[in-house]
Parts: structure tokens; C-alpha cells; sequence
């Protein structure tokens, strides 16, 4: 019984130092690109978000005064974060929001 538990445990643990650089490989890599994409597609959502918001200075008032009354930019803030968010998620590595519960 004891060589057993002995055999078992050699073999877990050879076999994690065999992976091992190739899942810390993997890992490194998932976490730079997604570091890249997070920040690259942060900065193109800011711009989007400003020219978005900077296009509405040509607007009447009352189309103004009604877009503050329906929340308008609010809602243009929430459908932006959640695009950011399932591009966060795809890039880190390919989570479905489904299988944690999101959406």
C-alpha cells in the first residue's frame, strides 16, 4: 500500500514538472496579449465614447434636454462597458460568460 501511495505521488509530481513550463508559457502569453487588447481596446472605446459625445454639439437643445430625460448617455456608457467586458473576457483566455453566469 505504501509503494503505492509512493508510485502515485512520483508520477503527479514528474509529470507537473514535465508541464510546467509549458503551462506557465501559456499563461505568460494569455496575460500579455490580454493585457494588449485590454488596453488597446480601452483606449479605442474612450475615443469612440468621445467622438460619440462630441458629435452632439451640433444638436438642438430640446433633443439635448430629451436625451438627459431618457438617460441617453447612460445608456451609451452601459452598452460600452459590456463590449469592454466580453472583450476582456475573450482576450483572458477565452471565458464564456455563459458558463459562469453572466449572460
Amino acid at each position: 500500500m505504501g509503494n503505492l501511495i509512493k508510485t502515485l505521488i512520483t508520477g503527479l509530481l514528474g509529470g507537473t514538472m514535465v508541464s510546467l513550463p509549458t503551462i506557465i508559457r501559456r499563461v505568460l502569453i494569455s496575460l500579455g496579449f490580454g493585457v494588449v487588447v485590454f488596453t488597446g481596446m480601452s483606449i479605442l472605446l474612450a475615443s469612440i465614447k468621445t467622438q460619440a459625445f462630441a458629435n452632439l454639439q451640433g444638436v438642438p437643445s430640446i433633443a439635448l434636454q430629451i436625451f438627459g430625460i431618457l438617460n441617453i448617455d447612460v445608456a451609451f456608457s452601459i452598452v460600452i462597458s459590456a463590449y469592454a467586458i466580453k472583450l476582456t473576457m475573450r482576450s483572458m483566455g477565452g471565458v464564456n460568460p455563459k458558463q459562469i453566469g453572466l449572460f
